[in-house]
């Protein structure tokens, strides 16, 4: 029972030092896991650091060209050419 305690604490303490890693290089890119939703989060961590760097970097500049858009009707279309 004492092995298998001491094998977990070492494992999680590899992994949070792995984690902690790969979030140091994910900030040298400017881009983190901030604000990540769950399901994606967990979809992402999954991949190889270099596309989690283009995944997130994407995001962001996604998040940051976002506008606010009032609610109301609009009309779709061109309004130049009328067709019958």
């Amino acid at each position: 029972m004492k092995r298998n305690l001491i094998a977990i604490a070492i494992s999680l303490s590899l992994l949070s030092a792995c984690q902690t890693e790969i979030e140091a290089e994910l900030e040298k890119h400017g881009v983190s896991y901030d604000g990540v939703p769950e399901k994606p989060l967990a979809y992402i961590r999954s991949l190889p650091l270099e596309q989690q760097v283009k995944v997130l970097k994407l995001r962001k500049r996604v998040l940051q060209n976002l506008v606010f858009v009032e609610d109301g009707g609009f009309v779709m279309g061109d309004i130049i050419e009328e067709v019958p």
